[in-house]
């Protein structure tokens, strides 16, 4: 399995049925991971986009993990990870306990690009642009 290098958060949507489940289908958006279409549902690419998003904006990359999603932020980042491990990438996201910052993660890639999202359907998002 190869590292995620290159990560582009497109936010192209798509309605798609859950692959293990008879749920109905879902809007889930694009992240393109080393040259691979990766459809992510809402919550997941929020909590991915806004990972980029401070790696790209902060000055040392990390995010508190009350600023990914209140309450829930880690249970995201394990399900993120899987998710993205179903197209043959792993995704790596440093905990910050190891660097002296509690209850901090930092997106590792060698590349981070974002695309405009000022007109995502989910205004956390969009608060980002």
């Amino acid at each position: 399995m190869e590292l995620a290098k290159k990560i582009v958060i497109d936010g192209s949507s798509v309605l798609r049925k859950h692959y293990h489940t008879s749920k109905k289908a879902t809007l889930r958006f694009l992240v393109i991971i080393n040259d691979k279409d990766c459809y992510l549902p809402d919550a997941l690419f929020r909590c991915l986009a806004k990972l980029a998003y401070a790696k790209l904006h902060n000055e040392d990359g990390w995010v508190s993990i009350r600023d990914i999603e209140p309450g829930v932020g880690r249970q995201y980042l394990l399900k993120l990870r899987i998710e993205v491990k179903r197209i043959g990438v792993m995704l790596v996201v440093l905990p910050g306990l190891w660097y002296g910052k509690p209850n901090h993660y930092r997106l590792e890639a060698d590349e981070v690009i974002v695309k405009d999202l000022s007109e995502h359907p989910d205004f956390q998002v969009r608060e980002l642009v």
